[in-house]
């Protein structure tokens, strides 16, 4: 066939399927599935094909790599792609501004996003009391030879608690805090006094011992030793340091007593070693102690009597006559020895109010020192300031000269 005739048939076919019953059997032809919706509109005319939403099953997608999903990873727009997970316990996630298969980062775990309720019985709880039972275990790693608890500022202890939770609860504390590392016995918070093994409480919260940086402190008030202790070191008692190297040194300037002993009885049978307050001057007080008041004494059910020293370098024997009273001023020496070695009597002495001498035979009288004196009984017809003879009856004082004794 010639082009010519081709041509002619062409335009007659477009002639003839401008008529409604040829365009109305070209649109019979094509059929609506489940997948594709067909539109023929006849003033155009034209034939439209649309995919129905929701309406294509996995089956007739192209087959995908093993564990993976359709998407886009990169953050942008684009076309989708296959994001497969290359190893075990992964989950899909947005780190890096990529979708990715990875495992859990801690940017994951805001605070308070895991509520108590959801963890494991065996995991520690942060809000509520955790209970561990003899199943339940601490393991620390070792990272460079070394195990490590890191505590933070707001949980600065570790506390063991007693599970009763009574009344008289024990609580031991290891408490780290300004470079002290403390250890404390702790009650209920009530205050309660309860003995726990060999420590006393006389307090809701005690501290036991504190390691320094270049000591241990002991809080002996509350600790009894029920063996004995050994120390090889030197005893401090206070925040003063000891200033003569000392084997026991308490020294405290706001303190007056520094070392008790005596009797169980406390009705005035304790006896004291300390300082006056105001003055610093020593003392050693039998049936006595510092008064509250500076520079005064107490008795508790007994007269005291006080030994103490003066900034002079002198020595006093005195009486705190009061039996049972506090900031009480000593009452005139009995005797004071200055730091000359000058001996003074005060006016309660041997006898009330006289000296009593020691008696002898004449021919008894010891070697003396100058200045010695004493009295005789068998004076014989004595003449003051004479030498004494024996072979009399005579109750004479006599003196000695640092020759011989003297009648005076």
């Amino acid at each position: 066939m010639s082009n010519q005739k081709r041509f002619a048939l062409i335009g007659a076919l477009q002639s003839d399927f401008a008529i409604e019953a040829y365009q109305d059997a070209v649109g019979s032809i094509l059929v609506d599935s489940a997948e594709i919706n067909f539109t023929y509109t006849d003033a155009t005319p034209s034939i439209t094909a649309a995919l129905i939403n929701a309406s294509i099953v996995f089956a007739r997608l192209q087959n995908a790599d093993a564990a993976s999903v359709l998407g886009r990873s990169a953050n942008s727009s684009g076309v989708l792609d296959e994001i497969a997970a290359g190893a075990n316990d992964r989950l899909l996630r947005r780190t890096s501004d990529a979708l990715n298969f990875g495992q859990l980062t801690a940017g994951m775990f805001p605070n308070t996003v895991v509520p108590d309720a959801a963890l494991s019985s065996n995991v520690p709880l942060l809000n509520v009391l955790n209970t561990f039972t003899d199943l339940n275990t601490f393991t620390f790693s070792r990272t460079n030879a070394k195990a490590t608890l890191l505590l933070s500022a707001n949980a600065p202890a570790l506390r063991w608690v007693e599970l009763d939770q009574g009344t008289d609860e024990k609580q031991w504390e290891i408490y780290p805090a300004s470079k002290v590392l403390s250890f404390v016995i702790n009650d209920d918070g009530g205050g309660l006094l309860a003995t726990w093994g060999a420590v006393t409480r006389t307090s809701a919260a005690v501290t036991l011992i504190n390691f320094l940086a270049s000591e241990i402190q002991l809080d002996a008030a509350l600790l009894d030793f029920n063996g004995a202790m050994e120390l090889s070191g030197l005893a401090q008692f206070g925040a003063q340091a000891s200033q003569s190297a000392a084997m026991i040194s308490a020294r405290n300037p706001a303190l007056g007593n520094s070392f008790e002993w005596g009797h169980a009885n406390t009705g005035g049978y304790a006896h004291t070693v300390g300082h006056e307050v105001g003055s610093g001057h020593g003392f050693l007080a039998f049936h006595a102690e510092a008064g509250t008041n500076s520079n005064t004494y107490r008795t508790r059910g007994i007269p005291g009597y006080i030994i103490k020293s003066d900034a002079s370098g002198g020595i006093s024997f005195a009486r705190a006559t009061n039996s049972s009273a506090d900031n009480q001023s000593l009452a005139t020496a009995d005797v004071t020895i200055s730091s000359a070695g000058i001996v003074t009597l005060g006016y309660a002495l041997i006898g009330g109010a006289a000296i009593r001498l020691k008696g002898y035979a004449v021919a008894g009288l010891p070697a003396g020192t100058i200045g010695d004196t004493a009295y005789v009984t068998d004076a014989l017809a004595p003449v003051f300031g004479a030498a004494v003879a024996a072979g009399g009856a005579v109750m004479v004082p006599v003196y000695y000269t640092g020759a011989a004794w003297f009648v005076g």
